[in-house]
């Protein structure tokens, strides 16, 4: 019945418990009637399986391949609390090859570790629709890493579409955030991360993340940080990040966001440089005052808008390179006559 309904869009399945034993026969056959039917079904758009207890090889998941391939319908894909482990994942990765339209997965707490991770990251490379990903609740931090190592690669796909990437308590360390940060430098679409209850990252991990989205080391450094990514959480207060720069990153003209965080952290009295200005081109700081005015015209909130802090930037430029402001007699540029 289920593979012929085609009004049937959203279907939990719960408490299954899939053994290798004589006396579960009578359970896979009926197991086998389910997998028959759903596999026809074309309408189920979110499909969940919860609490259920995969202890042989996973192959149950292997039999979905035909409804993940030709359901093109799907999009959102639950399996939480079903001890997949690596036999499981695999299983489950080799479906999820055919299933190119799924745009949500929700894997949490299924004893996963790092290893099986990569497997599952191959399959969920070739999805060019997929924006959620939840692996909360796992292991595939530890100490070589692979987990995170995978997961970075889907990270600096070209042209990733990932929106939401939850690792909420999976033993990633500080090696793991600092393989994490670096893959999500030039990521342009993942506006969520989730990192709440890995405990082994210090100050170290945190501070690597939070360079991602501001390093003020320099003019170029802030223009090319991450403004996309708007929201970490990381489960406790110890090692906040940037969160002036975060709220910045939640702004759709991304320009804009460049021009403001360089704008806050360079062109402010207390950490502004004249020197790398001295030896422009008059044309050149012409519109580094236009970028001056802009970028505090433009301040989201309103209330840092101080006009003190402007004019105090302007005097140091008059003071040190007055001929930008045609002062300077022979020097002064045509445009400011």
């Amino acid at each position: 019945e289920i593979g012929k309904n085609k009004h049937l869009h959203k279907m939990v399945v719960g408490g299954l418990r899939v053994v290798n034993t004589i006396s579960s026969v009578r359970e896979h056959e009926q197991l086998e009637l389910f997998c028959k039917g759903i596999n026809t079904n074309r309408s189920i758009a979110d499909f969940t399986i919860l609490n259920c207890h995969f202890v042989n090889d996973g192959s149950m998941l292997q039999v979905l391949e035909p409804f993940f391939e030709k359901n093109h319908r799907l999009s959102s894909l639950g399996i939480r609390r079903c001890n997949l482990g690596s036999a499981g994942i695999c299983s489950l990765s080799s479906s999820l090859i055919h299933a190119r339209f799924i745009k949500k997965i929700d894997l949490s707490n299924n004893n996963i570790d790092g290893d099986s991770i990569r497997e599952l990251v191959k399959a969920l490379y070739l999805n060019h629709d997929l924006e959620e990903l939840n692996l909360a609740g796992n292991s595939i931090g530890g100490e070589n890493n692979a987990g995170c190592l995978a997961l970075a690669a889907l990270l600096q796909k070209e042209q990733s579409t990932l929106k939401r990437l939850n690792l909420r308590r999976n033993d990633i360390n500080d090696s793991g955030a600092i393989i994490l940060a670096e893959s999500i430098k030039e990521n342009r679409s993942l506006t969520h991360l989730g990192l709440g209850g890995n405990i082994a990252i210090t100050s170290a991990g945190w501070n690597a993340l939070s360079k991602v989205v501001c390093n003020p080391s320099s003019i170029a450094t802030t223009y090319f940080c991450n403004h996309t990514l708007s929201v970490v959480t990381c489960g406790h207060l110890h090692y906040p990040l940037p969160r002036p720069s975060l709220e910045l990153n939640k702004l759709p003209n991304k320009i804009q966001v460049a021009r403001q965080k360089i704008f806050q952290h360079h062109f402010q009295r207390e950490n502004f440089r004249i020197e790398p200005f001295i030896d422009m081109e008059v044309s050149q700081l012409i519109q580094v005052v236009k970028f001056i005015d802009i970028a505090h015209a433009e301040l989201a909130d309103y209330r840092m808008r101080n006009e003190h802090a402007r004019y105090s930037i302007l005097f140091l430029l008059l003071k040190n390179i007055p001929q930008i402001f045609g002062v300077n007699g022979n020097r002064t540029h045509p445009k400011l006559r």
